[in-house]
């Protein structure tokens, strides 16, 4: 969004929402927030004249904030929901505030390239453990394995963890005041998930206070129906995961990182498990609420990419066409890898699990609608 300042030219200036409990915290002195006020960073090293609703808080480093008296609800009517969640809330998920080019995947994601990303961090471990997506202003999305003990259905207790949205670098040091920092209410895990064959491996993670909708944080779309091969029969899709898991040397990066990966039909995933493994049973766990993304055993050792531990929870995206008005939807989540090698040593053919979550729409909807 920018804002217009009349000098003795008119100039317009990008800007982004902040959230309001940050902005708070930035803005010092006698000056009140006001009710119903909109906090703006400015990425202009310009700070207003004389009666312009700017507060320059820091000139040599450039870091403004704006304070405008206006009502919230008005001004991002199109980007923000309601209280409920019924489905015309999500009118304005998936979309990307400035469109950019894919590159190759296994290479560091641009800054709020991918806004509904969610970092699930670990408060003992002090580091991230998983990704997950933000569905809505107050629910993330995200594996159940990611928040339970491990080896153990049991869920931990809401306080072992925080969610980051609008984050790029692991270390928390480097967060800048676009990042979110939000506490979570309630974890609910599916109730037929099971550690024996991660089938209906997802959870929801309700946070303490909705995020704020902005430039770096935004709503993910839920895929449609039917189911995604159904609707594409004869194409070889391909999607994208976003996650801070190791890369293919076994190292955890510094940013979010990005992949494309084809998705395979759940057919050539047992075939070619089963080559791989040497046992035509290791595969038989593929059920109807899973699929498999990952390269072929035709493709070149050099071209391989993979997911990889820690990226778990984190959304697979794909963009439902190439137009305009085109989003981004959820079709899955990281769940497992049958290979327990560590990435390094996984080669073409060895396919990474998702969660399929157009097996689980209704559940969630259900969940957001009933739980308080």
């Amino acid at each position: 969004m920018g804002r217009s300042v009349r000098t003795a030219e008119t100039f317009t200036y990008s800007a982004s929402v902040v959230d309001p409990t940050i902005c708070k915290e930035k803005v010092t002195g006698e000056y009140q927030f006001p009710r119903n006020s909109l906090c703006v960073t400015f990425s202009s090293s310009w700070c207003g004249e004389s009666g312009a609703p700017l507060i320059c808080i820091d000139a040599i480093y450039g870091y403004y904030k704006s304070l405008m008296r206006m009502d919230v609800d008005n001004l991002l009517a199109s980007k923000m929901e309601s209280s409920g969640s019924s489905p015309a809330q999500w009118r304005e998920c998936g979309k990307i505030a400035t469109q950019t080019s894919l590159s190759a995947g296994g290479n560091p994601a641009l800054i709020g390239e991918w806004p509904w990303q969610a970092a699930i961090y670990d408060t003992e471990k002090k580091d991230i453990i998983c990704g997950g997506a933000l569905i809505h202003r107050k629910w993330v999305i995200t594996a159940a394995h990611c928040v339970t003990f491990e080896g153990s259905p049991k869920v931990r207790s809401w306080d072992s963890f925080l969610v980051y949205l609008g984050k790029h670098y692991r270390v928390n040091s480097q967060d800048d005041e676009f990042v979110q920092k939000k506490k979570i209410y309630r974890i609910i895990t599916h109730e037929d998930f099971s550690m024996l064959n991660f089938d209906s491996d997802i959870a929801l993670l309700k946070l303490t206070e909705p995020a704020t909708l902005s430039r770096r944080v935004q709503l993910l779309c839920f895929p449609a129906s039917p189911d995604v091969f159904e609707r594409n029969p004869s194409n070889r899709l391909q999607g994208w995961v976003a996650s801070w898991g190791a890369d293919s040397s076994n190292t955890l990066p510094n940013v979010l990182m990005k992949v494309e990966l084809p998705l395979i039909t759940n057919s050539q995933c047992r075939r070619d498990t089963a080559h791989f493994t040497g046992d035509p049973t290791v595969a038989n766990s593929l059920t109807s609420n899973v699929f498999c993304a990952g390269h072929d055993r035709d493709t070149p050792l050099q071209e391989y990419q993979s997911v990889c531990p820690g990226d778990s929870g984190s959304p697979l995206v794909l963009l439902s066409g190439t137009s305009e008005d085109s989003r981004w939807t959820i079709e899955g989540i990281v769940s497992h890898f049958f290979s327990k090698e560590e990435c390094s040593m996984r080669r073409p053919g060895q396919y990474g699990i998702f969660t399929k979550v157009n097996r689980f729409v209704q559940w969630i909807k259900d969940k957001l609608d009933n739980t308080k």
